[in-house]
């Protein structure tokens, strides 16, 4: 049923509209209005599918009725009645916005339904073609975003004849402005290394020869000083429309991978720095982990087939980003033996543990669940990136001994409050608890430090690691009849004193983080957790607004801010916290010269400390607030 609003001031025009709605048996129901701002009414209260609409009314007369119609409504298309047969007025109309245009008493009532019929469907038509030309733009937006978040450019070269065309990214990512020149495969080699030349000139050659999918990396040397390195994906492919064949590629900037890389292989010569050069390494790898993951499940909402393939490229980057960063800290903990015992949020630990291991399934192309224990401690005292560790290297070497097709399951159970126990279950399958056996008594001999010559060189460091993390933390393994893999740990749980809440004096400090950068917020609470500091009541806001609205609801002993996230805006809260209600302030940013210590301690603060924090600069002078 179409519900059509009729706008007409002259009661013959009604009736003569409602007797050809009749005759042509069109299934409708009618609305009528004498004026154009009643009309205007009734659309706002009523579904309205499409409007008559006289020009001559009591309130509006001629085009200008159009006009104001248009102006008010966007969603209901509209057909114009007029008694003049005019054809300007009939090409001004429809320009306006008008789907159709009809002279009274020339009608009858199967041209008013056809006229109707074809205006809605019209109307749907072009709606449609609005929202998917949208949607195109916000694709475009949305992959250019994306691409440059992950730092992926890309290029399509002809084979024939050499010519490539360049996306913005990759005329940047090579060190040129972009659309300055039209590149050719002589301009791209320009830019290689020339140790790296023959590399990338083999690649290309072999591409076109098989026609197989490739991928090579190599140093491109920028302005002639700088030193990037790139990771070239691409195929040979044909575009039947031009018989032109194609080498398509997409171009990552893998530098800081390379940097980080080149980093952990340092960390065991360098012990004595080992906190701050783990600390600046996570930074390194979690700062575009959580930008590149949170915007690609904003991307993969959209549910957009287009996306499918760069949000998979993506992804590829997170996975070995976040393998990296275990990795390193891997190397790490075989350096040295120190833990560092912390108060963990279970619901923190969980959520990082999940996305690790949504991550290892989407690599490895396996189905993985998990079961958390209700009766879980939500705090408890251990060093929580050992137990990540733990998980990390549990699950690397699960996979290994996985069949084919087999779903893997972890547990994580408290059977009483000190305990945790995470179980790798086995398939009950014949051959899944085969393999499984094997290597329960693999991880039996490295666990006793037995040697053996049946554990393969990698798969014993792997072993070796989680045997070792497992030990640091004072836990144990065993697997049982069902080759189910238990780790057992103690837990210390954090008890709060009987009259912590009742004597004020034993009541923890309370502190306001205002950052925007997750990664500083997870390097604050960390560096504060594992410190001999006196307890503090922690509270985290990503922005000022956030951050104002929450200093309001709660007395806070001490702020930190990130004066850059926005300054005026910042600027002036500190203006006038001490005037409302005194408190000790820290501000943070990248850098403060001498004129902004003096503006600052003019409004103030009582310390000033640049980013990146570190634990030497930030605990000692936060340590004194709290005792002041």
């Amino acid at each position: 049923m179409e519900h059509i609003l009729l706008i007409e001031d002259k009661i013959a025009h009604i009736e003569l509209i409602e007797t050809y709605l009749e005759q042509a048996d069109y299934d409708h129901r009618l609305y009528k209005t004498h004026s154009l701002q009643d009309g205007l009414d009734m659309i706002r209260h009523h579904k309205i599918d499409i409007v008559l609409l006289d020009l001559g009314l009591v309130d509006s007369a001629g085009y200008n009725t159009l006009r104001v119609f248009k102006t008010d409504v966007h969603n209901v298309p509209v057909i114009v009645l007029t008694a003049y047969d005019n054809d300007v007025l009939r090409i001004k109309t429809i320009q306006a916005g008008a789907q159709d245009f009809l002279v009274k008493n020339n009608f009858d009532e199967k041209q008013l339904v056809h006229a109707i019929r074809h205006a809605i469907l019209r109307y749907k038509a072009q709606v449609k073609l609005q929202e998917d030309l949208w949607n195109l733009r916000n694709r475009e937006q949305r992959l250019l975003q994306l691409n440059q978040l992950a730092l992926l450019g890309e290029l399509e070269m002809d084979v024939l004849n050499n010519d490539m065309m360049w996306s913005d990214k990759t005329y940047e990512l090579l060190g040129y402005h972009p659309k300055s020149f039209s590149p050719k495969f002589s301009d791209y080699l320009r830019t290689i290394h020339s140790e790296d030349l023959e590399l990338v000139n083999n690649a290309f050659q072999e591409a076109g020869k098989n026609g197989k999918a490739f991928q090579v990396e190599h140093r491109a040397v920028i302005s002639n000083s700088r030193v990037k390195h790139l990771l070239l994906k691409g195929e040979v492919t044909s575009e039947e429309a031009s018989g032109k064949i194609l080498l398509i590629g997409i171009l990552q900037d893998v530098t800081a991978i390379k940097k980080t890389e080149s980093a952990a292989i340092n960390v065991t010569s360098s012990s004595d720095n080992l906190p701050e050069t783990l600390s600046h390494l996570s930074s390194q790898m979690r700062k575009p982990l959580s930008k590149l993951q949170n915007y690609i499940e904003q991307v993969e909402k959209l549910d957009d087939p287009i996306y499918a393939e760069i949000a998979k490229e993506s992804k590829l980057a997170i996975i070995g980003l976040t393998d990296l960063a275990y990795k390193q800290m891997n190397t790490a903990t075989l350096a040295t033996l120190r833990t560092q015992r912390e108060l963990v949020q279970l619901s923190d630990w969980k959520d990082e543990i999940e996305r690790l291991l949504k991550l290892k399934a989407l690599e490895e192309r396996v189905q993985l669940f998990t079961q958390w224990d209700e009766r879980l401690a939500e705090q408890f005292y251990t060093d929580e990136r050992l137990l990540s560790l733990l998980i990390f290297n549990s699950i690397h070497i699960l996979l290994k001994y996985r069949t084919e097709n087999e779903a893997l399951h972890i547990h994580f159970i408290s059977e009483n409050p000190d305990t945790l126990r995470i179980i790798l279950v086995a398939s009950k399958r014949m051959t899944a608890l085969h393999k499984r056996k094997e290597l329960t008594e693999r991880l039996k001999i490295v666990w006793q430090s037995q040697p053996s010559s049946t554990v393969e060189e990698s798969l014993r460091t792997s072993m070796l690691r989680l045997t070792k993390i497992l030990k640091m933390l004072g836990g144990s393994i065993r697997s049982s009849k069902n080759q189910d893999i238990e780790l057992k740990l103690p837990l210390e749980r954090y008890q709060q004193e009987e009259n912590e809440e009742s004597d004020p004096s034993n009541n923890p400090a309370t502190m306001l983080v205002i950052e925007h950068q997750p990664i500083m917020q997870i390097d604050i609470k960390r560096m504060i957790r594992s410190s001999s500091l006196p307890p503090i009541d922690l509270d985290f806001v990503s922005d000022l607004e956030k951050g104002i609205q929450k200093y309001n609801e709660k007395k806070y002993d001490i702020l930190l801010i990130d004066i850059q996230s926005p300054v005026l805006s910042s600027i002036k809260f500190i203006r006038q916290l001490n005037v409302r209600k005194p408190t000790k302030i820290i501000a943070l940013a990248a850098a403060f010269s001498e004129t902004d210590k003096s503006f600052f301690y003019e409004l103030g603060v009582k310390t000033l400390l640049t980013k990146p924090l570190k634990r030497e600069e930030f605990l000692p002078p936060l340590s004194r607030l709290l005792e002041s």
